[in-house]
């Protein structure tokens, strides 16, 4: 079975012509098969959805309406596709974003192509599960599903949790103003 890579790529700035071959060239030494390239979330989204790739290659600073994590997102709850996630800066920001995708890795775009392609060998072997597991049984692919939504609904309590912590904390600040003004 050839593994299907679809190359989501800003192609402007100062790593894309040494990038770009390199992950073409890891592309052909792992023997995997370009589906497409795009330069837009909406153009991934698209692809995606008529190439069907086996795992999406992000980069996640993508310019315009869509970036390339929020097109990550989206393409991971449509269509259930896997991606890995390129930026520039890998903060926690961008990490949290990202992981709504359920990405198999979030790299910094310095990051040598080494770890790019076991990275992409990662998200093949994966792929390739979770597709002989659907075929095999196909209630374990709404288990998966299950247990993705799931892991979606924890992130989002420690979001609200976080934002609750912090409302606390400046309610306390601002009843700890008060009190000190009265006395």
């Amino acid at each position: 079975d050839d593994v299907r890579v679809s190359v989501q790529a800003h192609l402007e700035g100062p790593h894309p012509p040494d990038q770009v071959l390199g992950l073409t060239d890891i592309l052909h030494t792992l023997e995997y098969v370009l589906a497409g390239s795009v330069t837009s979330g909406q153009e991934a989204i698209l692809a995606a959805a008529e190439h069907q790739p086996d795992l999406m290659l992000v980069d996640g600073d993508l310019k315009g309406e869509m970036d390339g994590i929020a097109a990550a997102v989206e393409i991971h709850n449509r269509l259930g596709i896997r991606s890995i996630v390129l930026a520039e800066q890998c903060d926690r920001t961008v990490r949290a974003r990202a992981a709504e995708a359920l990405p198999v890795a979030i790299l910094d775009k310095t990051s040598p192509m080494s770890a790019i392609a076991d990275a992409l060998r990662m998200g093949a072997a994966v792929s390739r599960a979770l597709t002989r597991l659907a075929r095999r049984e196909p209630a374990m692919s709404n288990l998966m599903e299950v247990i993705d939504t799931n892991k979606r609904v924890a992130e989002l309590l420690v979001r609200v949790a976080d934002e609750a912590a912090r409302t606390i904390q400046a309610q306390a600040g601002k009843t700890a103003e008060r009190a000190r003004r009265v006395t």
